[in-house]
């Protein structure tokens, strides 16, 4: 955070609370919620990992079952929802 940011919002007579939830806040929850967003696909890709190696139910068994199948439509499927699911993330 820039030094002009705090020292301006000061000599406009913002106390330390006001400052603290309108400046420190605010410049903190991009890099908190890419770091949300960074979590959230490493889980999903671990929990997918898992399921195709343990052939569990979910997404990850379907995709297991559809190789072993050679079911290529399912395949596809899989792949487009995956996309869909995780394509649109600025990672």
């Amino acid at each position: 955070m820039k030094e002009e940011y705090i020292l301006s919002a000061k000599s406009l007579g913002l106390n330390e609370s006001k400052l603290i939830k309108n400046i420190y806040w605010k410049s903190f929850q991009p890099q908190l919620f890419e770091g949300i967003l960074k979590i959230h696909y490493v889980v999903w890709s671990a929990i997918l990992i898992y399921e195709y190696v343990s052939r569990a139910n979910g997404l990850g068994g379907i995709f297991y079952q559809a190789i072993k199948f050679h079911d290529l439509s399912i395949i596809i499927v899989m792949i487009i929802i995956l996309l869909l699911t995780f394509g649109s993330w600025k990672i």
